[in-house]
């Protein structure tokens, strides 16, 4: 059942900070590598073509979409380590705004084709 009494219009920058983390957290989670995470993420915001006011919030919701994503996925089985690590991502977003990110080191090994870092928003806008 869809309930469409709360249906409203969206916040584009949340939307848009949602899909893009829910990107980072399949890469964080092994089930694609960092590069095709980040292929998909310019692929979105080139079809969305957000306006330049749009883009300024995306970094910003991205940081509270990484700590809600770690809290959910800190009580399903066998992903303590995707939610630590997209824990570590929006700490470190939060204690170095702009910062170029890496991706979290056990995940390295298991991505070795891919020398991307961690999902940047700057990164895709650029």
């Amino acid at each position: 059942m869809l309930d469409f009494d709360l249906a409203s219009i969206g916040e584009p920058a949340l939307d848009l900070a949602n899909l893009l983390v829910h990107l980072e957290l399949r890469a964080v989670q092994g089930h694609c590598s960092w590069e095709r995470a980040r292929t998909c993420g310019r692929a979105i915001l080139d079809g969305y073509d957000p306006d330049p006011q749009v883009t300024l919030r995306i970094a910003g919701y991205s940081v509270p979409t990484r700590l809600r994503l770690a809290a959910v996925y800190s009580f399903r089985p066998g992903s303590s380590q995707a939610a630590y690590d997209l824990l570590t991502l929006g700490l470190g977003a939060i204690s170095h705004p702009g910062a170029q990110r890496s991706q979290p080191a056990n995940h390295r090994r298991r991505h070795t084709g891919s020398a991307h870092p961690a999902l940047n928003f700057e990164g895709y806008l650029s």
